[in-house]
């Protein structure tokens, strides 16, 4: 794959090659895309990327850099939506050959990379397997593959959301 520049506002990089647990032929392996929404420098954005590169993660894209929100309407000014919008479109820009490729989101100002991207990857398709068994027995199917239910993407959260106080 060759790698792709643009500019600080919208930071494009070369991708790793996803490999699921199991044999799989050349042709049907993907790509790892880390997305960090952040729109500033912050020392915690600079951990978040050092992390990643020491563990051998591919090169962040970063969305939304260098971008103000200041909407009174909602909250943080819509930044929060911005990242959801941010990645949509970032998502919406590769062609269709991507469709199978990994994504990794993370935040840019609160998460460092403590495992290697390969025991990421492990994990994510033991989860989706399960879940697929899981939908398998419920609908009483023999295959999911054949379905249109299926799982595809996983989601971690904290126990918080930001921004938050002690009265909400």
């Amino acid at each position: 794959m060759q790698p792709r520049h643009a500019s600080l506002t919208n930071v494009r990089t070369t991708n790793s090659s996803v490999s699921p647990p199991h044999n799989t032929p050349e042709d049907l392996r993907s790509d790892l895309h880390v997305l960090i929404p952040a729109s500033r420098p912050d020392p915690n954005l600079c951990k978040a990327i050092i992390s990643g590169n020491v563990l051998g993660y591919p090169r962040p894209t970063i969305i939304n850099w260098n971008q103000t929100f200041d909407d009174p309407a909602f909250v943080e000014g819509g930044s929060h939506l911005a990242k959801i919008n941010g990645t949509a479109q970032y998502l919406y820009s590769l062609d269709e050959s991507r469709d199978d490729d990994l994504v990794l989101m993370i935040d840019g100002y609160d998460a460092w990379m403590q495992l290697p991207p390969q025991t990421l990857i492990d994990r994510f398709f033991d989860i989706s397997s399960r879940a697929n068994e899981r939908i398998d027995f419920e609908m009483n199917r023999a295959s999911v593959n054949d379905s249109v239910v299926s799982q595809k993407i996983v989601f971690g959260c904290q126990k918080r959301c930001w921004p938050w106080s002690v009265d909400e």
